[in-house]
Formats: C-alpha cells, sequence, structure tokens
C-alpha cells in the first residue's frame, strides 16, 4: 500500500497512534508588483518581523508573471486569522511606495497536505509495516517541495525492484 495522507493519518487509518511530530503551519503571500522589489534571486529576509523573508521569483524566470512577483512567507505560531492580518499589515510597511496587488494567500496547518512537517523532522517513505509506504508531502525525505514528492514516490517504486 502507498499512502499519500502523511504518516500520522496513515497511523490513524491503521488504528494506531503516531508519534507527536511538530507540525508546520504558515501562510505565502504572492503578490504582483509595478516594478521590481528586491532585485535579485536571492531570498530576502525581514528580520524582527512576523514575515519570515521573501524572494521575487519572477527574477529567476520572468515567465511565471506579467510583472515582478513577490513570494512573501510567513511562519503562523497559532495559526489565527489575527496573524495574518499582521502579516499583511507588515506587507503594507515594507512596499510602501509600491503599487502591487495580492493575487494569492494560502496558509496551511494542521493535516492539510501541504507542508506536513516542519523542516528537517521528515520521516522518509518507510513505515513500521513491510508493505506500506508513505508518499507526498510528509515524506520528502531530504529534498524539497515538489522535487521531493517525486523524488520521494521514485525512492519507493525502487522498493520494489
Amino acid at each position: 500500500m502507498i499512502s499519500d495522507i502523511g504518516h500520522k493519518l496513515t497511523a490513524e487509518l491503521l488504528g494506531e497512534e503516531y508519534e507527536k511530530i511538530p507540525e508546520s503551519r504558515g501562510v505565502k503571500f504572492t503578490i504582483a508588483l509595478n516594478k521590481p522589489f528586491i532585485g535579485h534571486s536571492g531570498v530576502l529576509f525581514t528580520l524582527g518581523m512576523s514575515i519570515a523573508g521573501m524572494n521575487e521569483v519572477t527574477n529567476v524566470d520572468e515567465n511565471l508573471g506579467k510583472k515582478p512577483m513577490l513570494q512573501i512567507h510567513q511562519p503562523l505560531r497559532d495559526g489565527t486569522k489575527d496573524e495574518i492580518l499582521r502579516g499583511l499589515k507588515e506587507i503594507k510597511e515594507l512596499l510602501k511606495g509600491y503599487q502591487y496587488e495580492i493575487i494569492a494567500i494560502q496558509s496551511y496547518k494542521d493535516d492539510w497536505p501541504v507542508n506536513r512537517v516542519m523542516a528537517g523532522m521528515d520521516r522518509g517513505n518507510k513505515t513500521r509495516y513491510k508493505n506500506i509506504f508513505v508518499v507526498g508531502d510528509g515524506a520528502k525525505g531530504d529534498d524539497i517541495e515538489v522535487d521531493g514528492v517525486a523524488l520521494g514516490v521514485q525512492r519507493v517504486l525502487e522498493f520494489f525492484d
């Protein structure tokens, strides 16, 4: 059996409890700007703010948007709307003097199927059961995002060779 719902929910389906894994939770703001803000392809860390950092994805690939586009990331501590509103207030502060449009606000927490576990806490693809494997966001191994999910699926398929 190959599960894509993470280790915790897979264990629950089997009537088992799974060790407590620190959940990942956060919010990502996608913003289109009238002009570039960062000007490079690296990450701009925003020390002392709720927002952890941002990157201007169109500096890596201009095909990602017709205008300069920021991805702004904010960890959520208690997962409340107040935290998200605080992030929006900080964005307004950071982008003062820029015309911008918020394209999307995406949040994740608990068992939502993205970033199921905090970075560094991933449990890999194997379970304690011989023929049950986990793929997906909660089992990326040392890899990140979509690449990690795809490589996790590839690793599981290698178990069957």
